[in-house]
């Protein structure tokens, strides 16, 4: 078992040096880290809420622009029948959507504006 190095333990055992970081402690780290912590941290949140507010957007007939309007059951129903009829007739659905919403209202149903 070779050669033994006496180590003295008068004053606590020997606290190994890790990554050449020596005498410098955690506290020290961590002071000198925190802003970037606090940066990732606004990053991440300013990211999350613009995907929330993009998707609300987004959300065809319950964005932020036509939470104001509710249509009733017989104004879906109208619209879900009569862009299903426009789109068989051979119209693009963006086209027969905008169709729709423009015969609910001249029928007289309370519908938000067309999805742009």
């Amino acid at each position: 078992m070779g050669s033994e190095e006496a180590v003295d333990y008068s004053q606590g055992l020997p606290t190994p040096s890790v990554g050449g970081i020596g005498d410098t402690d955690i506290k020290s780290i961590l002071s000198s880290i925190w802003p970037i912590g606090l940066i990732a941290i606004g990053i991440v949140a300013v990211s999350y809420f613009a995907g929330a507010f993009e998707s609300a957007g987004m959300a065809g007939l319950g964005g932020p622009r036509r939470r104001g309007r509710k249509m009733t059951r017989e104004a879906k129903a109208f619209l879900h029948h009569k862009i299903r009829t426009i789109i068989k007739e051979g119209k693009p659905q963006a086209q027969a959507i905008r169709i729709a919403f423009e015969m609910a209202r001249k029928k007289g149903y309370k519908v938000p504006p067309s999805p742009k």
